[in-house]
């Protein structure tokens, strides 16, 4: 061959290989993604749909595929995708569509349908399928709550500020960020998660309520979680027993067994002291109720000797079951059978006939002395040394609380609890709880009275002494009243009289006062007072010539009644303006015959002014003829 020919088909040669790796020059293509936005709308089933919105560089060109890393197996392609310019592409196209589907190992292809494929500039990708997060392990219990989460897609390069978006179902309970510490207030929060920080922004609409939760950066072939807490009812529609609340007995601690042996003998320290303590109450309850000549009542009518035997051993079996058992229940059982076992009720009162008596005057020591009792009652609350001891115990039950609190806080509820046992033993069998004694509970209230009236400047010329009924053959008083008589009464007023009749009750008894005006019969006093009471019933007094008009306050208070004795005494002076002829009805006087000459069965059915008539009448009320 020529040498000329030669060269010709080597400068051919050459231009051809310079021709085809031109051609492949003009192959090349490089996308950058540079946003990432998904939307993740949850259906009441548990299924949910997958919107991602992609946006990317294209350089070189043409792209005719794209491969995207996502972490949803078995999914379904539903709704329409596409590919458009972005907003800020250079290059003004159509939109092209697109077709989804996955690949054997997970990855979604992105096939463009266009022969030529799309060539540089930005451009917007949009696309979704389903998936059902409840078969993908997505939701799971959190506590009253669940907790939805969705893996994100993995980049080839970092992102910055990607967003995601989850729609739950509208629920009572508003959906939160797991990573928010703030709650589910609705505005913007930034929250630290495991894998970095979340801005979070709540917004509740009336069918859904969204979560946008926004990373400021997402690393190269980082896998994202994307976690809220909803309320279970957004998935109302499933029935899965994975999603239901866990059931638990309780919410005991089991408390470790040094513990629990310290417990269960401080539990057996307990049973004996409460067996005795209970007795010492027995015995102050008794010694108080006899004083008033009553019987104690207890809520369960077992003899102290039943009731001391199992109220203690009940009680320490009670305290170790709810140390040792998870159930509360069988202890607190028998926590309540003890503090029945302790509970007093407010005796009956009795109301007995009186015999004979004399009433006679008295001085204030013999009066209103008090007289302190002599059986100790530091289990009583009502008193002075009972007040002491409660807050004593009280004191120390908190500390001993407080103590159990640092080992078992659901413990110390449960010992909190048992606090009724100490309310039950201080509060119940008072001495309030008792009937009222005629003598010493009117003295100290009729003392208060008296030194009231003394003082008053209306009551300057008015004597006030204490009066009490002697019974035949006794040195000591069974019933306490006032007497208080005006210096310069009218004529015929006998005395004012003030007497307290006792009402009983489950909480104890309550004073009810009431004033008796003894007059003799058409007296000067007589007429003056019937005018100013129209309503006014006379009543036959101790003799026969005494008539009595009984009163009431408008309230049972130690002000009314001071109140009431000051209107009577006022209104039996000889300064009280006499009765119009109008309003006064006088009646013919009567001859008064002399004591002596009085009818003997007059004498008799009226007795004397010191000696009862009637022996058979109980004192509530107050009765004119004593």
């Amino acid at each position: 061959m020529p040498p000329r020919v030669v060269h010709s088909l080597a400068a051919f040669a050459t231009a051809l290989l310079t021709i085809l790796v031109s051609n492949n020059a003009f192959a090349w293509v490089e996308t950058t993604v540079l946003a990432a936005e998904s939307r993740v709308e949850l259906h009441r089933d548990a299924s949910a749909h997958i919107q991602h919105k992609v946006t990317f560089r294209v350089q070189g060109g043409p792209l005719r595929s794209l491969d995207l890393s996502v972490s949803d197996r078995q999914i379904a392609v539903s709704g329409d995708a596409s590919l458009a310019p972005a907003a800020d592409s250079m290059t003004p196209q159509m939109p092209v569509p697109v077709t989804v589907e996955q690949q054997p190992d997970g990855d979604v292809r992105v096939d463009i349908d266009e022969k030529r494929g799309v060539h540089r500039g930005v451009y917007t990708l949009v696309f979704g399928y389903d998936v059902d997060l409840l078969q993908a392990g997505g939701i799971t219990r959190d506590g009253s709550m669940l907790s939805v989460t969705w893996m994100g897609p993995k980049w080839p390069d970092g992102i910055d500020n990607v967003k995601c978006v989850i729609a739950v179902p509208a629920s009572p309970t508003a959906p939160r960020s797991a990573y928010d510490p703030h709650g589910p207030e609705a505005g913007s929060e930034m929250g630290a998660g495991p894998v970095g920080s979340y801005l979070t922004t709540i917004t509740r609409l009336p069918e859904f309520d969204e979560v946008a939760l926004i990373r400021p950066h997402v690393a190269r072939d980082e896998v994202v979680p994307w976690s809220v807490r909803i309320d279970p009812s957004a998935v109302g529609d499933v029935n899965d027993p994975r999603l239901r609340a866990p059931v638990s007995t309780s919410s005991a601690v089991a408390l470790p067994p040094r513990h629990r042996a310290v417990l269960l003998g401080l539990a057996a320290l307990v049973a004996i002291a409460f067996s005795i303590v209970l007795a010492l109450k027995h015995r102050q309850v008794s010694a108080a109720s006899s004083a008033r000549g009553v019987a104690p009542r207890p809520l369960v009518p077992f003899g102290i000797a039943a009731r001391v035997a199992l109220a203690g051993p009940l009680l320490g079996a009670g305290l170790a079951a709810q140390a040792w058992l998870t159930d509360p229940n069988p202890g607190s059982i028998a926590v309540l059978a003890v503090v029945a076992l302790t509970v007093y009720l407010a005796p009956s009162a009795r109301h007995t006939p009186r015999g004979p008596g004399r009433w006679l005057p008295l001085t204030d020591a013999d009066a209103f002395r008090v007289e302190k009792g002599k059986d100790p009652a530091w289990l009583d609350v009502s008193t002075t040394s009972g007040k002491v001891v409660w807050a004593l115990v009280t004191l120390a039950y908190g500390g001993a609380v407080a103590a159990i609190g640092t080992v078992s806080f659901y413990h110390a509820h449960v010992a909190a609890l048992d606090y009724v046992v100490i309310a039950a033993l201080f509060w119940t069998g008072r001495k309030t709880q008792l009937p009222a004694d005629p003598v010493r509970s009117a003295a100290p209230i009729l003392r208060q009275i008296a030194s009231q009236l003394r003082k008053s400047k209306a009551m300057e010329d008015t004597r006030i002494r204490a009066i009490g009924r002697l019974p035949t053959g006794a040195a000591s008083p069974d019933e306490l009243r006032l007497s208080i008589r005006p210096r310069h009464s009218l004529r015929g007023l006998q005395a004012i009289e003030l007497g307290i009749a006792w009402a009983h009750g489950a909480g104890g008894s309550t004073p009810l006062f009431q004033a008796l005006v003894r007059v003799v019969e058409d007296s000067a006093c007589h007429d003056a007072l019937t005018p100013r009471v129209p309503a006014a019933r006379w009543l036959r007094g101790r003799e026969s010539y005494e008539r009595v008009l009984s009163v009431a306050p408008p309230l049972p208070t130690l002000e009314h009644a001071i109140r009431l004795l000051e209107a009577l005494s006022n209104a039996t002076c000889e300064q009280a303006p006499a009765p119009s002829q109008a309003t006064v009805r006088r009646r013919a006087p009567k001859p008064r015959q002399p004591r002596a000459s009085a009818p003997s069965n007059a004498r008799k059915l009226c007795g004397t002014s010191s000696r009862t008539s009637n022996a058979g009448t109980d004192a509530l009320p107050l009765h004119t003829t004593w």
